[in-house]
């Protein structure tokens, strides 16, 4: 997905977590052209062009988004320092899938004012550039190995875990591994489907179709996931379950330090995002599912 990674930079989300938080953000429309650039090879004059449109996507990011995800990272502080529960896991993943949802229909109009004046050769470079992508992912996931590719699919679990924890007990790291073991993967379905919709734009734009086809393709992709097999459908709806199952028996062996450091990592990135908001909106559209959140934890508590 071609603007997916812009939507990373620019909104830093939950999984950044890094010291710099700020310093990526404030770049955000500079590091996202830069890497748009590398993938369709613009001329001079498409660069300037950009410019203005990727600023302006900032700026309203920081009006309209950025609140939306500060306030999930508030939501998200409190359940912490409360205690994972199932429900309000759930959702808590519900708000992040509407403002994710957002992200995306906000960046399709930057993606087709980007591709709809992409000549022959650069769309035979953004074909090099995803093919090389897809061998990046293929190393990264797919090892042959049967054995070794669950051996570092258990891995990057456990580094991500560790990256807000820190060390996992002996105990803790069982619970992974029994939890992780029962998640299907879903690496091979999911290059497919990649593959599958890169062609489709691909094909779309060496036909010349114009912007509100390349709009309306790329909002059913990156909005709705539009195309995506049953069976990935299915695995991706076990693997949240699962990831929920796997957080709630965690947090009850979380040792005091560690539910610090927790809450610590989360907030930090907060407040690194929140010296960047002006006006936070009054009415978010990631409320609804946080409302649910409140009202089960009032029952809870």
């Amino acid at each position: 997905m071609i603007v997916v990674r812009i939507l990373i930079i620019a909104a830093v989300v939950l999984a950044a977590g890094c010291s710099r938080t700020g310093l990526l953000y404030d770049n955000g429309a500079w590091l996202a052209q830069r890497w748009v650039s590398g993938l369709v090879d613009p001329s001079n004059e498409q660069r300037e062009a950009w410019k203005d449109p990727f600023s302006t996507w900032m700026v309203e990011h920081r009006r309209d988004l950025l609140p939306e995800v500060v306030f999930l990272l508030e939501t998200a502080e409190t359940e912490i320092a409360r205690g994972l529960r199932h429900d309000r896991l759930d959702c808590l993943l519900d708000s992040i899938d509407l403002v994710y949802r957002e992200h995306a229909r906000r960046a399709v109009a930057l993606a087709t004012l980007v591709l709809r004046d992409i000549t022959p050769g650069q769309i035979d470079h953004l074909a090099g550039e995803l093919a090389e992508s897809e061998r990046d992912y293929r190393d990264k996931y797919l090892d042959q190995d049967i054995k070794r590719r669950e051996r570092e699919r258990l891995a990057r679990y456990v580094d991500r875990i560790e990256r807000w924890v820190g060390d996992l007990s002996t105990v803790q790291l069982a619970i992974v591994e029994r939890k992780v073991s029962e998640m299907p993967d879903t690496a091979e379905d999911w290059l497919s489907y990649r593959r599958q919709q890169r062609q489709r734009l691909l094909d779309l734009l060496r036909a010349k179709a114009d912007q509100q086809a390349l709009a309306r393709f790329l909002g059913s992709w990156w909005v709705d996931f539009a195309g995506q097999p049953p069976r990935l459908v299915s695995k991706v709806a076990a693997v949240r379950a699962g990831t929920i199952d796997m957080l709630q028996a965690l947090d009850g062996t979380l040792s005091e330090g560690q539910r610090v450091r927790f809450v610590t990592e989360v907030a930090d990135i907060r407040i690194d995002l929140e010296a960047f908001v002006d006006n936070p909106a009054a009415d978010r559209m990631a409320r609804p599912a946080t409302d649910r959140c409140t009202k089960v934890a009032q029952i809870e508590d």
